[in-house]
């Protein structure tokens, strides 16, 4: 299906994307290079692109570039951006699919097609002088945070709350951080779940808890996160009920993502009321596809899903209405832990890599996504 020649000029469309994430900076791509002269609009309220799969990296020493501006990206992919959030929701939806434009800043925007790929906002509590997010990680004020840190005394804990993917990354980071700077405060990771890594092998998480037993890390499991009072975290043991205060000198919660999602068919178009929207699509995490493909919450499903609905929707707005659907199988998954390890698998779930061969692996994966910011295709359709 993907090699079919799916896009037959009829007019010339008027593309609408809201989110300019992975999905959408991929559908973006996928319209350019298909359509040149697509009139496209990105609505995001940010004024950079995030690399969010990159954004641990913001403590090392040389910083990371995790923010690309949209007004350099509007330059070599010719859309218009507007700072602007809108309420994705069924009313909405609804009214968008009926009238064909989108209100923004009182300017009526009409569109031919109306991609969605607004994410999933992680679920964190208000940033207080002890309390971080991603957000917070994300913003103006790291070099503010980074002194911060720096603070730190050797007694005072440094709590991680979250133990997936993202929580362990920044974990490692910033054991990675204080060690540097020869300073060495008490870390602590605090989750709600039974087991490391659940929704990976037992072989990943056995070699996730070694590497914490080596920086002295102590693991709470099983354990939720209540609130920041003054200096202490207030937890409760999710099994027995009981409340517990642990000295807290900083913490970041990356608790995870919580948000209704999306329903979209197979080709990516939004289901509502049990029918889709012919010209409403969505991509990333903030929907759920019909079918067999991968709906995870990863940088992974949402680049394919972001590059299948580009796709879709030249298809059906020219004269081969014939989509494609959705059915991308994740391919492997890694995570970093720390400039010079890492862990994942390959191929199959049970085909582990670690080590360097996993931190290599990595690299090439947040290559890709570069390569695509920078116009070039690295993925088969």
């Amino acid at each position: 299906m993907a090699f079919l020649p799916f896009y037959v000029p009829a007019v010339t469309p008027d593309l609408v994307i809201v989110g300019g994430g992975y999905a959408g900076m991929a559908a973006l791509a996928g319209f350019r290079r298909y359509c040149p002269k697509a009139r496209i609009t990105l609505i995001d309220p940010g004024e950079h692109h995030l690399k969010i799969t990159r954004l641990h990296e913001v403590f090392r020493t040389e910083r990371a570039s995790v923010r690309v501006p949209y007004a350099h990206l509007a330059r070599r992919f010719d859309f218009r951006h507007l700072r602007a959030a809108l309420p994705v929701d069924d009313d909405h939806l609804r009214k968008w699919g009926r009238e064909s434009h989108v209100d923004v800043d009182g300017e009526q925007l009409p569109f031919d097609y109306l991609l969605i790929a607004v994410g999933v906002p992680y679920a964190a509590e208000a940033a207080t002088d002890r309390l971080f997010s991603l957000y917070d990680v994300a913003g103006e004020e790291i070099s503010r945070l980074v002194e911060r840190l720096q603070m730190i005394e050797h007694e005072q804990a440094v709590n991680v709350i979250g133990a997936g993917p993202t929580g362990l990354q920044f974990l490692f980071e910033l054991a990675e951080f204080f060690r540097s700077r020869g300073r060495h405060p008490a870390l602590r990771l605090i989750d709600a779940d039974d087991r490391l890594l659940s929704r990976f092998s037992v072989a990943m998480g056995a070699y996730v808890e070694d590497r914490l037993a080596e920086l002295n890390v102590e693991v709470r499991m099983n354990t939720l996160f209540r609130a920041v009072e003054d200096d202490t975290l207030l937890v409760e043991n999710r099994s027995t009920g009981q409340q517990k205060r642990l000295d807290a000198g900083l913490s970041f919660n990356f608790a995870g993502k919580r948000a209704r999602r999306l329903e979209s068919n197979a080709y990516g178009q939004i289901v509502l009321d049990g029918a889709p929207l012919p010209r409403l699509f969505s991509a990333g995490d903030c929907t759920v596809y019909r079918g067999p493909g991968c709906n995870a919450m990863t940088a992974q499903a949402a680049v394919r899903k972001g590059s299948l609905c580009a796709r879709n929707i030249l298809r059906h707005a020219g004269g081969w209405k014939i989509l494609e659907p959705y059915l991308h199988r994740e391919l492997g998954y890694v995570i970093s832990l720390g400039r010079r390890d890492a862990v994942g698998w390959v191929g199959a779930r049970c085909n582990v890599v670690a080590g360097s061969p996993a931190v290599v692996l990595k690299d090439l994966m947040e290559t890709r996504h570069d390569l695509t910011l920078a116009g070039v295709n690295t993925y088969l359709p």
